[in-house]
């Protein structure tokens, strides 16, 4: 609805749909890696970040992971907006759903 997805771009950390949860992965070479699964399997994880960059990641290298309880789209990114381009953007985005 129109309203929750205004509510989802105003307050992003307010509701994370299922399968946008923001999942924070350690691996064994001591990098860490934020984003959301896109893909898994038993031996692998595909986890794309927030610039789209996608990971395929063995999960023989993890060391751990977890779920954050923030989104990754960040607040404010409407800010620069007007309300009639805001409006526009809503419109765009419930099109999209069909």
């Amino acid at each position: 609805k129109r309203d929750q997805i205004a509510e989802s771009i105003l307050k992003p950390n307010a509701s994370i749909s299922q399968g946008f949860s923001t999942t924070q992965v350690n691996l064994k070479s001591d990098q860490t890696l934020i984003g959301f699964v896109s893909r898994e399997t038993a031996e692998e994880l595909e986890l794309r970040d927030i610039a789209g960059q996608v990971y395929e990641l063995k999960k023989s290298d993890i060391e751990s992971r977890g779920e954050l309880e923030i989104s990754m789209m960040p607040e404010g990114l409407v800010n620069g907006l007007s309300v009639k381009d805001f409006a526009s953007l809503l419109s765009f985005l419930e099109s999209q759903k069909e």
